[in-house]
């Protein structure tokens, strides 16, 4: 497994944010989404899943979200059940895209979250006439001022498909409403203000991630985005002797499922038992030697 040697974070501000939401909603408009209006997002929490999301909800489009670690054959179903045009993903995602995209003949638009390195990347085989990447999108949007529809309440927003651990995934209608009345339970809940700092790990397909960072947002807290894979120093793509999501980072605040906070834990109560074991070994030096 390749291991990450990972820098500092990098800021956008609210202002910076919205500008982009405005411009990505603006550029999708040109590209179309069809006769349903609906558009799919199959890639891992990142910035980029954020300001995409809010760019089709703002002109009232329905964003159908599928967890990325679902079989192909789910997908499929998921995407062609829904009658998508266009599905957004993110560049580590493009070879399994490009087989969800053979198998519905009615995507026509796969818009790319680029690597901070390798942009787009390769191409598979049958998606480059399709594929556009985000940030072109945003640049388009820039220079266009559509009038755009807006949204009411009872529209749906999000169909959210779960995350088929049970039996196959299935998908449920979230409205404007549903999603504001979370944010307002939240926000009335958590006890957060300017100077939090939360740390985004948890796949975004998932409504508590979800409906937490809008309303995190809604706060004016400050949200940084991480992986499983990188979160702590015991993660596994984590380069030995490097800093971690959140040793950078230093959140305040986290989401966690039941899973990931064990995983916490016991990484926490393991660097406990070593340091100890490693202060006995220094004080039994320290009594012999004197």
């Amino acid at each position: 497994m390749e291991k990450l040697h990972l820098g500092e974070y990098s800021f956008l501000t609210y202002r910076e944010v919205q500008d982009m939401v405005v411009s990505f909603s603006q550029g999708l408009a040109k590209i179309g989404t069809g006769n349903s209006g609906r558009v799919a997002i199959f890639a891992e929490t990142c910035a980029e899943w954020f300001t995409a999301v809010m760019g089709c909800l703002r002109q009232g489009l329905t964003v159908v979200t599928v967890f990325p670690n679902l079989s192909v054959e789910e997908i499929v179903a998921s995407l062609c059940e829904t009658e998508v045009s266009v599905i957004m993903t993110s560049h580590d995602l493009l070879s399994r895209t490009a087989e969800v995209v053979r198998k519905c003949p009615a995507i026509t638009n796969v818009i790319v979250f680029e690597d901070q390195l390798e942009g787009v990347g390769t191409v598979p085989e049958g998606l480059m006439e399709v594929v556009i990447p985000y940030k072109d999108v945003v640049e388009t949007g820039k220079y266009l001022n559509t009038s755009l529809r807006q949204p009411t309440g009872s529209d749906v927003a999000i169909i959210m498909y779960t995350s088929g651990s049970i039996d196959r995934p299935k998908g449920t209608e979230l409205t404007h409403d549903n999603i504001v009345s979370s944010i307002i339970s939240f926000a009335i809940q958590a006890d957060l203000r300017s100077g939090d700092r939360f740390l985004a790990f948890l796949p975004l397909a998932h409504v508590m991630e979800f409906t937490t960072e809008i309303a995190l947002v809604s706060l004016g807290i400050v949200v940084m985005y991480g992986s499983p894979m990188t979160l702590t120093s015991s993660c596994p793509k984590i380069m030995e002797g490097t800093l971690s999501d959140a040793q950078v980072a230093k959140p305040t605040c986290i989401n966690a499922a039941p899973l990931i906070l064990d995983r916490i834990v016991t990484q926490a109560m393991e660097k406990c038992f070593l340091n100890n074991q490693i202060s006995e070994k220094a004080l039994t030096c320290d009594v012999q030697g004197s």
